[in-house]
């Protein structure tokens, strides 16, 4: 093999090198790779063969009149959690998203809940019958990262 043809592999070679111990460094030091976390909502479901479909429920529960909003989420990286859900919603009226709570996980499970007062979201008028409204969930694991449970658009939600 002539210098010249010695040469050109081992600047092909190299990155290659290089490349290839980058991608398998993080599982040789036991550091996974950060993947966002992931979730869904177990209320309002996304259609009713999943759940109780998009609306809200209005039926009192006998102990208050709060909307139960229930999200199931995970942080798929190896030893990481979830930090915090936040439910976010979108009147029929509005552009953008507005918080309305952060929900509390329950236990030590994958699921957490927020009973909403709805007579507390201003302006009422965007909400009341609104069959056309969003709701998603901002869900942040222990590394930072984020995701939307209904994605960013959000999930059509009945109130």
């Amino acid at each position: 093999m002539s210098r010249t043809s010695r040469t050109a592999l081992r600047l092909v070679a190299v990155p290659a090198v290089v490349a290839t111990v980058m991608a398998v460094a993080p599982n040789l030091t036991g550091v996974a790779n950060a993947v966002p976390p992931t979730g869904s909502f177990l209320n309002p479901a996304s259609s009713a063969i999943s759940g109780p479909g998009n609306v809200l429920s209005d039926k009192p529960d006998g102990t208050d009149s709060t909307y139960r909003i229930a999200v199931r989420a995970n942080d798929p990286d190896v030893g990481g959690s979830i930090a915090s859900v936040q439910i976010q919603i979108k009147g029929c009226n509005e552009t953008t998203f507005q918080s309305i709570g952060n929900a509390t996980r329950v236990g030590s499970t994958d699921t957490w809940v927020l009973n909403w007062d709805e007579s507390t979201f201003t302006p009422q008028a965007d909400i009341t019958g609104c069959a056309t409204g969003a709701i998603r969930a901002l869900v942040t694991d222990s590394n930072a990262e984020t995701s939307f449970v209904g994605g960013t658009n959000g999930q059509l939600a009945d109130f």
